[in-house]
């Protein structure tokens, strides 16, 4: 891996980065059921991956950096480990072109730093993982394009010495421009939302130092809806949601002792749901609880 840099002038500068990498995947699985019938899958796949980027940032004032930035990655190709035959177990490359722009405002003297981003991508032979039918085993398709547009926002604020607040934003696109059902024939989702990624995520979070090495935080996170499955089913949602965390505690270089509490609103909602069984694991619950911790 390596990058380079040219100032073009005391505003403007250009970069330019690039890795090549060598990979190789192997898989020698065998699986013996309950009627001992077994089934094997061995293979190997090897290659040079090459993945260039460039960028620039304009210096608009002390205070304002415009920046933009293009690259190309890969997803090297392999095997799933859960798949039981040759032809489930291999996928494909996944090709990734990466595109934002953005802004970044930083001004010291109030203690204030935010960025602004937009991004686009297009990624040909997207790597979904896919639950294998009536089980909890997962192996990996290729759907042949994905685009995904979208925009973040981070905030860091210090008004006063003790008091920080950090906040989040970040709202997603992504849907499948080209995706057959590799086993459904003539099943296709194009236009449909890519399972596992929620539209939207977001978080608010203040902290402040009380003195003498004591401090109180909080923090507010939101996750919006979130698709389980290609054909973006309701009963596979996970709807929008929230989170509320807390703690007080008192910490210096040696030693360090919090309260918290996780969840306070006891918000009940999947991380993640298994079509194939019509099942999900539920998110973390509410709890309470101390942290202590000793260096020595």
């Amino acid at each position: 891996y390596g990058r380079v840099g040219y100032e073009v002038n005391d505003r403007l500068d250009l970069n330019a980065g690039a890795r090549l990498e060598y990979v190789d995947s192997s898989i020698n699985r065998i699986k013996t059921d309950a009627f001992f019938n077994s089934s094997r899958v061995l293979g190997d796949v090897s290659g040079w991956y090459f993945s260039p980027e460039l960028g620039a940032g304009y210096q608009v004032s002390d205070s304002t950096l415009l920046f933009a930035r293009t690259a190309i990655g890969t997803k090297p190709d392999g095997y799933s480990a859960f798949a039981s035959t040759p032809a489930t177990a291999r996928y494909d490359d996944e090709v990734v072109w990466n595109n934002e722009v953005g802004v970044a405002f930083s001004v010291p003297e109030h203690g204030l730093d935010l960025s602004l981003t937009g991004f686009w991508n297009r990624i040909d032979d997207y790597q979904l993982n896919r639950p294998g039918v009536g089980t909890t085993d997962f192996y990996i398709v290729n759907a042949e394009r994905v685009s995904s547009l979208g925009a973040e926002a981070e905030l860091l604020w210090r008004p006063c010495d003790r008091f920080t607040l950090r906040g989040s934003f970040g709202y997603t696109d992504t849907e499948f421009d080209r995706y057959a059902d590799p086993l459904l024939a003539g099943v296709r989702y194009d236009g449909n939302q890519v399972p596992y990624i929620p539209e939207f995520t977001g978080s608010l979070g203040a902290r402040y130092e009380i003195g003498g090495g004591f401090y109180v935080q909080t923090a507010l996170r939101t996750t919006g809806g979130t698709y389980f499955n290609e054909a973006n089913q309701v009963r596979f949602r996970q709807g929008a949601f929230w989170t509320w965390d807390a703690e007080a505690g008192y910490a210096n270089d040696k030693f360090s002792v919090a309260v918290y509490g996780r969840n306070l609103l006891d918000e009940e909602y999947y991380s993640f749901i298994n079509p194939q069984i019509a099942a999900g694991t539920p998110g973390d619950p509410q709890r309470f609880g101390v942290r202590v911790r000793v260096a020595f």
